[in-house]
C-alpha cells in the first residue's frame, strides 16, 4: 500500500553517470519527490520477421518470458491469408446491401444476408436494421471485402461470423465502411458481444478506413484470434475495443479505441493463449479502464502504442485487477482496473514507442517484465512500471514522468538502458529482503529508510557517490 502524499514535498534530485553490469536497489517507505536518471549500455533485442509461401506462416520472433513464454513465442505468426490480397484478380460475388439478391454462396431472408460457402465476398451499400451472418464450412475460409458498405442493426450484432474456419474482413483503399449497433443480440444461449462478432478466427486488413460505432457492448470480438495486419479501425465501445479471447495480434494498420471497458483483452488462461502481440502499426487508446489488458503475456516489439487510461494520471484512481488478483490501493470502488498496460504472467517490451498515461500503473505484470529495447514514457497516478516478480531493463530508453513509485518489483535488475525516474515516493523500489550480484549491486530494505540496503560487503545504509554523482535537497 503506497502512502498518503503530501501537499509539500521535499525533493531530491540523484544523476547517475555510471557503467552497471547489474543494478538492483531497495525501495523505501518515504514521502519526497524523486527524480533519477540512470545511464548504461546493453546488446539491444531484436525481433525478426520472414516471410513465407501461400500456406505458410509469417513468423515474428521475440522473446516473451515469463512462465508460459515459449509457448507463446511459437504463436506469433501471421498466415499469407491474413494480408490483403487484391480481389480484382479473384472470383468474387458481388453483394448489394442496399438490394440484396441471392447468389451462389448467398442467401437472403428479410434484410438478413447469410453467406454460407468460403470465397470473398464484395459488400457495398446500404443495409438498415439488418445482420450479414457467415454459416459456412468449419474449414471455409470467407473473405468480406468492405466498399463503402454501411451495417446497422438494432437488435443483434450487424456481422456475425456463426461458423467458417476463419473470416477475413478487407478494408480497399479509398474506401470507408461502418458498423453500428444498439444492442447485444444472441444466438440461441450465446450472446453476440459485440458489432462484429466472430466464433472462429478473425482478421482485418487492407488499407482503407472501418467505423464500428460499438452503442451496446464490445466494437470487434473473436472467440479464437484476432489479427489486424492493415487499414483504420475507427472504434467507440460502450464496453471493450478489441477481444481476442485467444489472442490478439496485430501487425500493421492503424487502429483508434475509445472505450468504457477495456481497449484490447484477451481472456483465456491457456499457456499458449490469451495474450496480446503487437508488432508494428499504430494504436491509440482512450480507455475507462485498462488500456491493454491480457490474461497470459502482452509482448510489444514494433510500431507505436499510445494509451490513456482511467482518465489518466490525475483521474480518479480506480484500484485493483478486476480481471485478475493483486489490488493495490484502497478506495470504495474495487470492480475497475485503469492500469495503461496489465498482463497475467509477463509482459516483455523489445521495440517500438509506447506512451502511457494511466490513474493506476502505467505497465504492470502480475509475474515478470522485461524491457529489452524501445522507447517508453509514462505518467502514473501509481507506480511507473511494476511487477510483482521480476523487473529486468536490459536496454531501452524509460522515462517516468509522474508517479508514485517510478520502477517497483521484487526483484529489479538492471543491465543496460537510459532511464529518467520522476516519483512522489521511490525512484526505484526492490522489495525483496537480499540480493546477490555483481559490482554495483545493492539490494535489500534499508532499516534507516533510506535509499540503500544491503551492500555486497553486508554494510547497509546510503549508497556510495558514484563518479560525477551529486545530490541536491
Amino acid at each position: 500500500m503506497k502512502p498518503n502524499r503530501l501537499s509539500t514535498k521535499k525533493h531530491t534530485t540523484l544523476r547517475f553517470a555510471v557503467i552497471l553490469s547489474a543494478l538492483i536497489l531497495a525501495g523505501c517507505a518515504s514521502t519526497q519527490s524523486t527524480t533519477s536518471s540512470t545511464s548504461a549500455s546493453s546488446a539491444s533485442s531484436t525481433v525478426s520477421t520472414e516471410e513465407s509461401g501461400a500456406d505458410e506462416t509469417d513468423s515474428t520472433g521475440g522473446a516473451m518470458n515469463g512462465t508460459i513464454g515459449s509457448v507463446i513465442e511459437a504463436n506469433l505468426s501471421f498466415k499469407n491469408k491474413d494480408f490483403y490480397i487484391d480481389y480484382g484478380t479473384e472470383d468474387t460475388v458481388k453483394i448489394d446491401l442496399s438490394a440484396p439478391k441471392e447468389a451462389d454462396g448467398v442467401k437472403v431472408s428479410g434484410s438478413t444476408v447469410t453467406i454460407t460457402e468460403a470465397g470473398t465476398y464484395v459488400l457495398s451499400g446500404t443495409l438498415t436494421d439488418g445482420q450479414v451472418i457467415i454459416d459456412a464450412g468449419d474449414e471455409d475460409d470467407v473473405r468480406l471485402v468492405l466498399e463503402n458498405a454501411s451495417i446497422t442493426c438494432t437488435t443483434t450484432a450487424p456481422i456475425y461470423a456463426k461458423n467458417a474456419d476463419k473470416v477475413i474482413i478487407s478494408l480497399p483503399e479509398n474506401t470507408e465502411s461502418t458498423v453500428t449497433d444498439t444492442v447485444t443480440g444472441t444466438d440461441g444461449n450465446d450472446a453476440l458481444t459485440a458489432a462484429i462478432f466472430a466464433k472462429c478466427d478473425l482478421s482485418v486488413n487492407g488499407t482503407g478506413t472501418l467505423n464500428v460505432n460499438a452503442n451496446a457492448n464490445d466494437g470487434i470480438t473473436s472467440e479464437d484470434k484476432l489479427k489486424i495486419t492493415g487499414g483504420v479501425l475507427n472504434i467507440t465501445s460502450a464496453d471493450d475495443g478489441l477481444v481476442g479471447k485467444d489472442a490478439v495480434l496485430m501487425k500493421d494498420g492503424t487502429v483508434h479505441i475509445t472505450a468504457s471497458g477495456n481497449g484490447i483483452k484477451s481472456t483465456k488462461s491457456e499457456t499458449d493463449k490469451g495474450y496480446v502481440y503487437i508488432g508494428g502499426g499504430t494504436v491509440n487508446i482512450t480507455a475507462e479502464q485498462d488500456g491493454i489488458q491480457a490474461e497470459t503475456s502482452v509482448l510489444i516489439s514494433a510500431g507505436e502504442v499510445n494509451v490513456t487510461a482511467g482518465g489518466g494520471a490525475n483521474g480518479e484512481q480506480k484500484t485493483g485487477n478486476a480481471m485478475f488478483g493483486g489490488a493495490q490501493s484502497t478506495t470504495t470502488d474495487e470492480t475497475l482496473s485503469t492500469k495503461g498496460i496489465k498482463a497475467e504472467a509477463a509482459l516483455d517490451i523489445t521495440g517500438g514507442t509506447v506512451t502511457v498515461d494511466s490513474a493506476d500503473d502505467s505497465l504492470h505484470s502480475n509475474d515478470s517484465m522485461t524491457v529489452s529495447g524501445g522507447g517508453i514514457t509514462v505518467k502514473s497516478g501509481d507506480d511507473g512500471l511494476h511487477a510483482d516478480n521480476t523487473l529486468t531493463i536490459e536496454d531501452g530508453t524509460i522515462v517516468v514522468e509522474e508517479s508514485c513509485e517510478g520502477l517497483e518489483a521484487i526483484d529489479l535488475t538492471i543491465n543496460g538502458g537510459t532511464i529518467d525516474v520522476t516519483a512522489s515516493d521511490d525512484g526505484l523500489n526492490a522489495a525483496g529482503s537480499s540480493v546477490d550480484g555483481g559490482p554495483g549491486n545493492m539490494g535489500g530494505r534499508a532499516p534507516n529508510g533510506g535509499m540503500g540496503g544491503q551492500m555486497p560487503n553486508g554494510n547497509g545504509g546510503t549508497p556510495p557517490q558514484m563518479p560525477g554523482n551529486t545530490s541536491d535537497t
